[in-house]
C-alpha cells in the first residue's frame, strides 16, 4: 500500500499528491513524460534509417486506374481506330476503345498542368496534347502501352497557342496563336518549322478596321484539295488563305465575336461553313458567293440576350436531314446558370424540332461521332 499524507484545510481532508514519495509513482511520472515527448516530437531524434523505413512502409504507389477521369478538360475521337481520348485537369490521359481496351498516360508532374486540347494523328497511332503551360506533347502506342515520345514548349506571350489542327497528310500541324500568327509543327521531328503564316501578310488585303488587332486565331479549317485554309479570328474576321500563293483570297466579316468555326453540309458540291458567336447566334457562309452570309444570323433562343455558343457542329442523318448541335446559346435571364447542349433540325423536310440536354456542371467540350448508325453526344463536364 502507498502511504498518503493528509492535510487539514477548511475541515476537509484533501490528499496532497505533491508529497508522493513512492519509487513506483516517480517511475510512472517519468514514463508519462517520456511518452508526451515522443508524441509531441520534442526531444526525440529520428534517424535517417527510420525515415527511410517510414517512406518504404507508408509511401503511396499507384497500382490501378479505373473509371472515367475526374475533372475532364479535353476530348478527342479517332474514327479509324475507334478510340476516345480523355484528358483531365491533373494531366492524366486516358484512351478507351472497345471493352477491355484502355491506355493511360501521365504528363510531367513537376508543376501540375491541365490538358487543354487533344489531336489524333490519323493513320499513325499517335496523338498530340496541348497543356495550359503552352507545351506540346507527342504520344504513341507501343507494345500495348501509351508512351510520351517528345515534348516541345513554346515561350513568349505572342506564341501562346489558341488552336491546333493536324494537316490531312499527317506530316504537319497548324498551330494558331493569340498573337495572330500561324506556325507549322513538323510531327515527325516534333519541332516548329521556319514556315510561318504571319498576321501582317494575311491582313494585307483585309478590312481596315481589323488590321490593328483582329484577335487570337480561334479556329482553323483546311481545304486540302484547294491548298487553302479558313482562318477564324477572335473579333469575327474569317479569312480564306491560299497556302501555295501565300495570299488572302477572301474575307468574311461578322459583327460579333467568333467562338467556333465548322463545316456546313451543303446539298451540292459547294463548300459552306458556319460560325458561332458570343451573342448566342450562328451564321452559314458560302465560300464562293462572297463575304456576306447565306442568310441572316440565326439566334435559336432569341430575340432576348443569350449566352455564347461555345461549340457548333452540323451533320446529316440517315434521312439526309441537316442537324445542328451547339453548347450554350440559352437566354441569359432565365437560363444564365444552366449548362446545356441543344440539338435542332435545320432542313425543311420534316417538322422543325429542338432537343435540349441539361447538365449540372459546366460543359467544357462535346463531340459527335457515327456509331451503330446512331449519333451520340459525348459531353465533357
Amino acid at each position: 500500500m502507498i502511504p498518503v499524507n493528509y492535510r487539514v484545510k477548511n475541515a476537509v481532508n484533501i490528499p496532497d499528491y505533491t508529497e508522493l514519495s513512492s519509487p513506483a509513482s516517480s517511475g510512472a511520472l517519468e514514463d508519462q513524460a517520456a511518452m508526451l515527448k515522443f508524441i509531441r516530437g520534442k526531444g526525440t531524434h529520428i534517424s535517417a534509417e527510420r525515415v527511410k523505413v517510414q517512406k518504404d512502409l507508408f509511401a503511396f504507389s499507384k497500382t490501378v486506374t479505373h473509371g472515367f477521369p475526374s475533372k475532364p478538360t479535353a476530348l478527342s475521337y479517332d474514327p479509324q481506330l475507334g478510340l476516345l481520348a480523355i484528358a483531365n485537369k491533373s494531366g492524366a490521359l486516358t484512351i478507351v476503345g472497345q471493352p477491355g481496351v484502355e491506355y493511360t498516360g501521365q504528363h510531367p508532374q513537376e508543376d501540375e498542368v491541365s490538358v487543354t486540347k487533344i489531336c489524333f494523328v490519323p493513320k499513325s497511332s499517335r496523338l498530340i496534347t496541348l497543356c495550359d503551360d503552352n507545351s506540346l506533347h507527342l504520344w504513341r502506342f507501343h507494345n500495348s502501352n501509351l508512351q510520351r515520345v517528345k515534348s516541345y514548349p513554346l515561350e513568349g506571350k505572342l506564341k501562346r497557342i489558341s488552336s491546333i489542327i493536324v494537316k490531312e497528310d499527317c506530316k504537319l500541324a497548324y498551330i494558331g496563336t493569340e498573337g495572330g500568327n500561324i506556325y507549322m509543327l513538323d510531327i515527325q521531328k516534333f519541332e516548329i518549322t521556319d514556315k510561318i503564316i504571319y498576321l501582317d501578310v494575311v491582313l494585307q488585303n483585309g478590312p481596315e478596321n481589323y488590321k490593328v488587332n483582329p484577335g487570337a486565331v480561334e479556329c482553323i479549317l483546311e481545304l486540302p484539295q484547294e491548298s487553302q485554309l479558313l482562318i477564324g479570328y477572335e473579333r469575327g474576321l474569317v479569312v480564306l488563305w491560299d497556302i501555295k500563293e501565300q495570299k488572302n483570297i477572301r474575307n468574311f466579316l461578322a459583327s460579333q465575336q467568333l467562338e467556333d468555326l465548322c463545316w456546313f453540309p451543303a446539298d451540292n458540291d459547294r463548300k459552306m461553313f458556319a460560325t458561332a458567336h458570343n451573342d448566342g447566334s450562328y451564321m452559314v457562309w458560302d465560300i464562293e458567293s462572297g463575304s456576306k452570309p447565306k442568310k441572316e444570323a440565326t439566334t435559336p433562343y432569341g430575340p432576348f440576350p443569350c449566352k455564347r455558343i461555345g461549340k457548333l457542329r452540323f451533320w446529316k442523318n440517315e434521312d439526309e436531314e441537316t442537324l445542328c448541335a451547339f453548347s450554350g446559346g440559352m437566354p441569359r435571364r432565365v437560363y444564365g446558370d444552366h449548362y446545356t447542349i441543344s440539338v435542332k433540325a435545320e432542313g425543311n423536310k420534316t417538322q422543325f424540332w429542338l432537343r435540349i440536354l441539361m447538365f449540372q456542371n459546366k460543359i467544357t467540350l462535346f463531340m459527335n461521332y457515327q456509331g451503330h448508325q446512331i449519333r451520340h453526344m459525348l459531353p465533357s463536364i
